[in-house]
């Protein structure tokens, strides 16, 4: 929509902001502005809409720079302990002609399309910063990926937590290995890769034993299997901001009963 202007310029990406279900925002002074590097963030409790600080000509080169940040707070509030589920959806872009002919015409985007979301207010929370303690990584951005493609039904759960914890022990080698670089008690990578490896049924297992009675997951199971997996994807997220630092030992005291 923007082919007949002579130099284009993104002023504005503006998102709609989605959270969990039954979460809400307080009446915080909206609105609330946040800066960033290349782009300043003005938020009210609906919306989020970058700034740009520097020239794009094109609404995806602005994206990019952009999505990228916003991204690392998505994961950062989907994985620490009590986030809001917080998602930022591109709805659309300002963009304007610095060099326009004498006679032009006026080119507004249309937004995408969208449905209303009503919540039940269970919980009110202060619109969330995204924590300096808390950085992407490689590790990070595939093991998100991997359950975010669990969440939406696209992969099965057992061979994706495997795939997770492997992706997690890469760097680090064996479980006392990892269980000291990332604090992370070893009871807690092992259940993780026995639930993960013996359990299931014909559909939902990772590998099929011949001879072996399927043990179909329980709720229970695969709660404390979602649970861990969040909990790994957060310490990967800690460990990127600080190597060095000797973060709290996540142990089975912090997942749910089995």
């Amino acid at each position: 929509m923007t082919d007949y202007f002579r130099d284009p310029h993104v002023v504005s990406l503006r998102y709609r902001i989605d959270r969990s279900e039954g979460v809400t925002f307080v009446n915080d002074t909206w609105p609330i502005e946040r800066e960033f590097d290349a782009f300043r963030l003005r938020v009210t409790h609906e919306t989020a809409t970058a700034h740009m600080k520097d020239h794009h000509a094109t609404e995806e080169g602005a994206r990019d720079v952009v999505e990228g940040q916003l991204r690392a707070w998505e994961i950062y509030e989907a994985v620490r302990p009590m986030g809001t589920g917080m998602k930022f959806s591109f709805e659309e872009a300002e963009i304007v002609d610095r060099d326009p002919p004498p006679i032009y015409a006026t080119v507004t985007a249309l937004p995408m399309i969208g449905s209303d979301i009503t919540v039940e207010v269970v919980r009110e929370l202060r619109f969330p910063d995204l924590s300096e303690e808390f950085a992407m990584s490689s590790d990070v951005e595939v093991m998100w990926t991997l359950y975010e493609g669990y969440l939406q039904g696209r992969d099965r759960l057992l061979p994706m937590a495997y795939t997770c914890l492997t992706r997690f022990k890469y760097g680090a080698g064996n479980d006392k290995a990892v269980a000291s670089r990332y604090r992370v008690s070893r009871n807690v990578l092992i259940k993780l890769r026995e639930l993960s490896s013996t359990l299931g049924d014909e559909t939902t297992a990772r590998k099929w034993v011949s001879g072996r009675s399927p043990q179909p997951l329980t709720e229970r199971e695969k709660a404390w299997i979602e649970d861990a997996l969040e909990l790994l994807i957060y310490r990967a997220g800690q460990y990127a901001a600080d190597r060095d630092r000797e973060w709290p030992m996540i142990t089975m005291k912090h997942l749910p009963e089995l």
